[in-house]
């Protein structure tokens, strides 16, 4: 739901400026079935949990499917945006793979007014403990009128995300504002 929000935001910011849809579709994104392949992953392992996943391979699939959105995002690094989502990106693979899977903090859980806590069975998740490793990159930050809890990763992947829709759609309009102020336009 945040990156939804954050998109929104983002949108709503470039049609304020003068931006358009038209510009943000004519954006090229190159193998984007590495996101796909990525989220399918994800998502198909959370959905359906095989008897023989183990903790080792429930984080193997999280690594491999990150890598893959990762890939996504150094072979489209020249867009706006995309380092600072591959920056958030790499802020949770960091607290994942030191300790297994997402930290989620129970206060977090409380004040975000979520009912539900991670169970053992959680491809992604773990409670947050004493022995929790980078437990601020964990997902500690409680958004109580969203009822979600994310991290500090989650919350720079938004920013590029905005940041990526907000100049994508506004692309058309800092290129003519850029060829009025050269030499060569005037």
């Amino acid at each position: 739901m945040t990156i939804f929000v954050g998109g929104v935001v983002a949108v709503l910011l470039g049609l304020s400026r003068g931006g358009s849809f038209d510009s943000l579709a004519r954006t090229r994104l190159r193998t984007g079935y590495l996101v796909i392949a990525g989220l399918v992953l994800q998502v198909s392992f959370a959905i359906f949990t095989p008897g023989w996943l183990t903790s080792a391979s429930a984080l193997a699939i999280v690594l491999v499917s990150n890598g893959l959105i990762l890939a996504f995002i150094v072979l489209n690094r020249i867009l706006p945006g995309m380092m600072v989502i591959g920056a958030g990106v790499l802020l949770n693979v960091a607290v994942i793979a030191s300790n297994g899977a997402m930290p989620v903090s129970i206060d977090a859980i409380r004040v975000a007014g979520i009912g539900r806590v991670p169970d053992e069975s959680s491809l992604k998740h773990e409670m947050l403990g004493p022995d929790s490793t980078l437990p601020w990159l964990g997902d500690v930050i409680p958004l109580p009128k969203l009822q979600e809890i994310v991290s500090v990763g989650d919350l720079v992947i938004v920013l590029g995300i905005g940041l990526l829709v907000y100049r994508r759609m506004n692309a058309e309009h800092e290129e003519r504002a850029q060829i009025s102020e050269s030499p060569v336009g005037r």
